[in-house]
């Protein structure tokens, strides 16, 4: 069985499903598509899902936290 046949079983199995979050270990992807209507989900069973889900967490903070460092040190256009 190769990598993308293991990939398949593992997000067709319900037991790797709860509500709508899905985590394989096994599934080498980061972003699996969801199991109902549109959209993806990201595989909590995959590092590099675990780590997307932080930096977009972390993304909504840095932003401004970034823009006030940069406007208190003066920096302007």
């Amino acid at each position: 069985m190769n990598q993308a046949e293991i990939n398949q079983a593992e997000w067709s199995d319900p037991n790797n499903w709860s509500h709508w979050t899905y985590r394989s270990r096994k599934d080498s992807r980061a972003v699996v598509p969801q199991r109902a209507g549109f959209g993806r989900t990201i595989n909590f069973g995959n590092k590099k899902g675990v780590l997307l889900l932080m930096i977009l967490l972390a993304l909504p903070i840095a932003i401004p936290l970034g823009l006030n460092l940069a406007h208190a040190h003066g920096f302007r256009k």
